[in-house]
């Protein structure tokens, strides 16, 4: 059975070996922006410990599946925008072994919670255009704002 809870400071050994893969991955898919490392256990507990931030954990009888980490954002005071209180998705992670079984919308519905519990306008996300998990995030209602693009020197 599927349970979803935040995380607390024991997690972070586990938390940091659930990123391994997937910053190995994002390395191979964007070795021009990614490199392979590992995650930094401080950034972690900052997160954990964080007024404006939390990790949400999907946790399959007992051993960790899947991971949201959330921050509490706002646009700031800038005379042409409109100001906005929002969760900025920084990292969304499902074990290989249980995507597609519901954990990542799990975690999409718990995330809508913890932005309603903090009065938060909407959920942001910032995807790699060559990302098979862009399919993810538009089946679950995220919709395209914004591209950003490069030109190389």
């Amino acid at each position: 059975m599927l349970n979803i809870r935040k995380a607390v400071p024991e997690d972070i050994d586990t938390i940091c070996e659930l990123y391994q893969p997937l910053f190995e991955w994002m390395a191979e898919l964007s070795p021009d922006i990614f490199i392979n490392s590992e995650q930094d256990k401080c950034f972690v507990s900052d997160m954990i410990n964080g007024e404006k931030s939390d990790i949400l954990l999907a946790a399959n009888e007992n051993v960790l599946v899947g991971l949201v980490l959330l921050c509490e954002s706002e646009i700031p005071p800038i005379c042409t925008m409109v100001y906005h209180k929002y969760c900025y998705v920084v990292d969304f992670v499902v074990h290989k072994a249980y995507r597609r079984t519901g954990v990542g919308t799990e975690l999409i519905a718990e995330t809508r919670k913890w932005c309603q519990e903090r009065k938060l306008e909407y959920m942001e996300v910032s995807v790699l255009a060559n990302n098979p998990a862009l399919s993810f995030y538009e089946n679950v209602g995220f919709k395209e704002i914004k591209k950003i693009m490069r030109y190389h020197i």
